[in-house]
């Protein structure tokens, strides 16, 4: 039987994309290979996956690359706002699909932005005040061709990918991953809850508090704790 490993998960390669979609609120214990790059220079990766980063560091696209993307294949890629206040859970605000974009643009581009379909145009981060930290989840399927006509969602609230995802002919979640922010106004008032860690993301790579200038107190595991409450 064919297989594919992702990294550390090993999953069938054409496994319904619809029954792994809950499994992206895991975080980055389950979203790896992907990363992100800003127009400013931030790189989002498996060894900083969770960053918190100011609401305004990936206002643009940002370059995205998955190295061991298959040049002779094509992808579709989502990235979606989970913590959006009355949002029940499966639900999210869709700030990006794109679709037909060419293995090789994954793994050799290396400026600008991915070449694809544009189903959804990218929508920077806009969290309202108030709402506390938000996590920005990017997460790559392998498509079974280049030629993938989606039924384009009329609306980016309250998408709900794990019933889109029925019967479309994508494989995965391939790779993924996710950086954090917050509205402006909240950055101030931010401060580290050492409480719990529900989370089972991996740890912030640099946090909010060392960005806007406040004293540093760890640990930096627990910055997503609060965010299931939202």
């Amino acid at each position: 039987m064919n297989a594919v490993v992702f990294y550390w998960l090993a999953i069938p390669v054409c496994q319904s994309p619809a029954t792994q979609a809950d499994r992206l609120l895991e975080g980055c214990s389950y979203l790896r290979g992907l990363s992100e790059t800003s127009v400013g220079g931030t790189r989002v990766d498996d060894y900083n996956c969770g960053l918190v980063v100011p609401v305004t560091e990936f206002a643009s696209e940002p370059l995205f690359q998955y190295p061991w993307a298959v040049p002779e294949k094509f992808y579709t890629l989502f990235v979606v706002d989970p913590d959006v206040p009355n949002y029940a859970v499966g639900e999210f605000f869709l700030h990006m699909l794109k679709s037909n974009i060419p293995g090789s643009e994954l793994k050799f581009k290396n400026n600008g932005t991915i070449k694809g379909d544009e189903y959804q145009p990218y929508f920077p981060p806009m969290p309202p005040a108030g709402s506390g930290l938000h996590r920005y989840i990017s997460v790559l399927y392998q498509q079974a061709d280049g030629n993938f006509r989606p039924d384009v969602p009329l609306e980016r609230t309250k998408f709900r990918l794990g019933d889109w995802l029925v019967d479309k002919n994508l494989c995965g979640p391939v790779a993924g991953t996710q950086f954090l922010t917050q509205n402006a106004q909240d950055q101030l008032l931010f401060r580290y809850s050492s409480s719990s860690s529900s989370f089972s993301s991996a740890g912030i790579g640099r946090p909010l508090l060392d960005i806007v200038g406040l004293p540093h107190r760890p640990p930096v595991a627990s910055v997503e704790s609060g965010l299931d409450k939202l």
